[in-house]
């Protein structure tokens, strides 16, 4: 077991990485001077309207470990390349936030952000800047009016209008369980005022709407293209990159939008890759083949962290690593059975298994990202019992000998898998693993259609409470234990209406009491997570939530 001593050692080892690593990068450039400029932050609201809530952790939530802060410009004379490749820690098999089964992993939502923009860009703190709007207004936080950007167009030359914003939505609505559907959920009707401006009214008042927005996943889509070509036109967007090739679960590459309305990245191709080998994308770092890869194996990290001629990046991932039972499955329904795998668990060793000294265990009861606000400590797990594990598995339905499914996709969850499989085989519990690739598994377990009996897939979240909703609110994307409590869909619907900050702490509380009572997920880890790339490597824009912004990303060939 590790110690705590330990842990925190990590973590403020992971603080002065990230500082590092920002004093070695730029920042992202402003619009170029010929685009219109974005405002800083949403205009001040009306007296009417309610004050912004401060945003503020409950006293007793587990350290952030920050992102880094705006990295510098690149050095003087700084020669370079054309070309980067950068290995992913998933595969990209569909490049759609519309798309229910396209999967949200880290190097989708990269990609998102490399060809699509959003009406406007969170800054954190209840902050936020113009992307493709340039300015909002808001008297109740439930209509919202947008001032579009001028002069913009997507890669296939089309304009980027009002009606695309409405397109956008209706595309949303009809294909519930999306990306784009959880972000733009909240909106009733949406009406273009003129060519450059549009407005929103909301089913209620949302405190959290231009949080939701500012997601990769809410990209303006161009509904033109998406007819015209189903397979091509999905990945038609305004953003600094277009597509120019993709082979589903390999590669996906990226070229430069040299019509883009800000400024023009450094970079003129990027290639996304997945290896699904940890041994081979060692290699291929080492060998120059590939110039960053986004976690490299737990084993070979600190090959590279003490070698010169490589820069390494650590962050603790924001997303749960659950056990996430089917509650619609006959078997795993059974609250029983799941009290009885809950007193079975061991979760440090789980972590152990999974990722080493690389992951963070948790060590509550509640279901919350890491850092998130308002997350309630207060709630334990249950003890560690192999005596009630066995009583509340006798009391399930479950019937002694029958396999139940376990199905995951990542080398690291296999691991886990196979030490929960001989951790429930200590109180009579047959487990079969079922491994697939993680589109597959997306499609194996989505809302309304889960295959599944229990599962791990990782759960985004990132420090906004509202996220919270993609987990356990029906219908979501991320929803799959097919979770459907009324009460606490109620709550969450609550907690969007209410400005008060301890107010809306008390909410989030009691949905956390609620669903801790009824066991859909147990989470086990958060992921310390590592880029390690060669020298030279700059301009990455490094973020807990995994919402990594690589537009203006470069390769100093001097270095």
């Amino acid at each position: 077991m590790r110690k705590t001593k330990k842990m925190v050692a990590i973590t403020l080892s992971l603080v002065m990485c990230l500082a590092l690593f920002a004093a070695c990068t730029p920042s992202t450039p402003a619009p170029s001077p010929s685009a219109p400029a974005a405002s800083p932050s949403a205009p001040a609201p009306s007296p009417s309207a309610p004050a912004p809530s401060p945003r503020a952790p409950a006293p007793s939530s587990p350290p952030i470990v920050p992102p880094a802060p705006p990295p510098e410009p690149p050095p003087v004379g700084a020669i370079f390349a054309e070309q980067i490749d950068f290995i992913g820690d998933s595969p990209i098999a569909v490049l759609d936030p519309a798309n229910a089964t396209a999967g949200v992993n880290g190097p989708v939502r990269w990609s998102y952000i490399l060809i699509y923009d959003v009406l406007v860009n969170s800054l954190g703190e209840g902050e936020f800047e113009g992307s493709l709007a340039t300015s909002w207004d808001s008297p109740d936080n439930q209509t919202f009016t947008f001032k579009l950007r001028e002069g913009v167009t997507f890669h296939n030359g089309d304009k980027f209008t009002a009606q695309d914003v409405i397109d956008t939505i209706e595309i949303a609505r009809e294909n519930p369980g999306s990306s784009a559907a959880d972000a733009w959920r909240s909106v009733e009707t949406v009406r273009a005022i003129n060519d450059t401006t549009v407005e929103m009214v909301l089913s209620t008042v949302n405190v959290e709407f231009l949080t939701a927005i500012a997601q990769p996943g809410a990209a303006i889509l161009n509904k033109r293209a998406r007819d015209a070509n189903s397979e091509l036109g999905v990945r038609v967007g305004t953003g600094a990159y277009y597509v120019s090739d993709l082979s589903s679960g390999n590669s996906v590459t990226f070229e430069r939008n040299d019509n883009y309305w800000g400024e023009p990245p450094i970079t003129k191709t990027i290639i996304l890759r997945y290896v699904a080998e940890e041994l081979a994308r060692t290699i291929m770092l080492q060998n120059g083949e590939v110039q960053l890869c986004n976690q490299i194996g737990a084993d070979d990290r600190d090959m590279f962290i003490n070698d010169p001629e490589f820069l390494h990046i650590p962050y603790i991932l924001s997303n749960t690593n659950c056990l996430i039972f089917n509650l619609t499955d006959p078997v795993v329904g059974d609250l029983n059975f799941r009290k009885a795998v809950a007193h079975a668990i061991d979760t440090e060793e789980l972590t152990m298994a999974a990722l080493g000294e690389w992951a963070e265990p948790e060590r509550s009861g509640t279901i919350w990202c890491y850092g998130m606000e308002f997350r309630n400590t207060n709630i334990p797990p249950l003890e560690f019992n192999l005596d009630l594990a066995r009583d509340y598995l006798e009391k399930s339905v479950y019937v002694s000998g029958t396999e139940v499914e376990y199905s995951v996709s990542n080398p690291q969850n296999l691991r886990l898998a196979e030490m929960f499989q001989e951790q429930m085989s200590k109180i009579g519990l047959s487990i079969r693993i079922n491994q697939m690739d993680q589109p597959s598994l997306n499609a194996y377990a989505r809302w309304g259609d889960n295959k599944a009996q229990i599962l791990t897939l990782p759960a985004t979240g990132n420090k906004s409470a509202m996220f919270i909703r993609n987990i356990l609110y029906p219908g979501s994307s991320l929803n799959r234990a097919a979770y459907d409590n009324p009460e606490v869909a109620a709550l969450l619907d609550e907690a969007l209406l209410t400005g008060d900050v301890d107010t809306r702490r008390e909410i989030y509380f009691k949905v956390q009491e609620l669903t801790a009572e009824i066991i859909p997920y147990i989470n086990v880890y958060y992921s310390i997570l590592s880029i390690i790339s060669v020298k030279g490597i700059g301009g990455i824009v490094v973020s807990n939530d995994n919402n990594h912004d690589l537009r203006y990303m470069y390769w100093d060939l001097n270095a």
